[in-house]
């Protein structure tokens, strides 16, 4: 059901007081801990200091000086974030705590504002098994609530899913190495291709946001199915074990190959049920990747 003015520009705000005092609080400073510590550069070499680490003595101008020089690095300066989310028919689902899409949204304002706070910079990408709308990497309060209105209101015109399609993208248009941040239900053909390659481009994060209702059905009878992306339909009984088990095993057939993937290809992936609470998920994600 598409949003009243007055509504969406309620929306928008909520989303905003709500992902900024998270990332005001404890999650931009991990974010920063978890990435922007991450990218050193060497600067520049000067004399030993108490407390300097040993590790960093650059051994061949200490040779050739009279005493102990240690090579000085600096973080870099600036990133770029990207938000790739999946606006497939599946995503677009009204659940009982709200859409797929408004938890998208607000998962997703909650990482642009932590992102700007470091002074980053922030892109979104919204696909379907096509591109479909593209803002290009920028900063700013403007900037990221025109991406909150773009994902509440966006029309896609498919419904089904492609994500190597959105992965190809960000080869191609990004060229430099980002932090790059999947929201998807991965209800979609695995493609290893696509995921070695933007692994070894960029820093990919998958978080799977699902609908635990949606994986395992109360034990109701018959009850009918329709495929959000297809529109196929058909009646499953729930009280057949058979059937059941056959209906689990495909749902999360697609999800456990994208999930081996990640992690077999080094990125990160995240599991996000739509009760939880998102906020605690992703800060704890970000603490344990400062910490190692």
């Amino acid at each position: 059901m598409a949003l009243e003015w007055k509504d969406l520009i309620k929306k928008i705000r909520t989303i905003e007081i709500k992902s900024r005092r998270a990332s005001d609080n404890q999650l931009a400073g991990n974010y920063h801990s978890a990435f922007k510590g991450r990218g050193m550069t060497f600067s520049e070499v000067r004399a030993y200091q108490f407390g300097d680490d040993v590790r960093h003595i650059d051994w061949n101008v200490t040779a050739r000086q009279s005493q102990t020089y240690v090579k000085v690095f600096e973080e870099e300066r600036q990133l770029q974030v990207i938000l790739m989310l999946d606006l497939s028919a599946s995503n677009l689902l009204e659940h009982e705590e709200g859409s797929k899409r408004e938890k998208m949204a607000e998962i997703a304002a909650m990482i642009a504002f932590s992102a700007i706070k470091n002074q980053d910079r922030v892109a979104l990408l919204l696909f379907t098994d096509k591109d479909e709308l593209f803002i290009p990497p920028n900063q700013g309060r403007a900037h990221i609530l025109r991406m909150i209105k773009e994902i509440l209101t966006f029309k896609p015109s498919m419904a089904r899913t492609n994500i190597a399609s959105g992965m190809s993208f960000v080869q191609r248009v990004i060229k430099h190495k980002s932090v790059c941040f999947l929201l998807s239900d991965f209800n979609a053909a695995y493609d290893a291709k696509s995921l070695k390659f933007t692994c070894l481009k960029h820093d990919l994060i998958g978080i799977h946001i699902y609908d635990e209702s949606e994986l395992n059905l109360a034990n109701l009878g018959f009850i009918p199915i329709k495929d959000a992306e297809t529109g196929y339909e058909y009646w499953l009984d729930t009280d057949d074990e058979t059937q059941y088990k056959a209906f689990q095993k495909a749902n999360h057939k697609m999800v456990d190959s994208w999930k081996k993937g990640f992690k077999q290809y080094g990125a990160s992936w995240i599991e996000l049920n739509l009760e939880e609470d998102y906020f605690k998920k992703i800060w704890l994600f970000f603490k344990k990747r400062a910490n190692h």
